[in-house]
């Protein structure tokens, strides 16, 4: 955690005098909110830098896929597969859709387009 999100968290446990609830709610989304463009980027980095989660998105890339049809199109090579579509997701390369019992996975194609554009300006 940087410092100014120390600081940050410091202020609001000193502001919010009321109770417990009010004190986590008020943490969790003053850190949600305050990711840097920096971490945004290592997050985005880390996701690409694996191959698993490179084939992942190529296949996801035009339709919606099950996990059970990411692993079947993948084949038996992807251990994990739940871990790599976290990572996916908490870097907002991946969208999901819930429908019914069913959790369809689509690539963010508006964050992938501004990731292809950071890359583009990058030294």
């Amino acid at each position: 955690m940087s410092d100014s999100s120390k600081i940050e968290l410091s202020a609001i446990f000193s502001s919010c005098q009321k109770g417990k609830g009010v004190i986590s709610m008020a943490v969790s989304v003053r850190y949600k909110w305050n990711v840097s463009e920096q971490e945004r980027l290592n997050r985005l980095f880390i996701a690409l830098a694996d191959e698993q989660r490179r084939r992942i998105l190529e296949l996801i890339r035009e339709e919606e896929l099950q996990p059970a049809e990411i692993l079947d199109k993948l084949g038996d090579d992807c251990r994990s597969l739940s871990y790599h579509l976290r990572i996916l997701r908490d870097a907002q390369l991946v969208t999901v859709r819930s429908d019914g019992r069913a959790h369809l996975y689509r690539l963010n194609k508006a964050e992938y387009q501004r990731l292809l554009e950071r890359i583009e300006g990058l030294p």
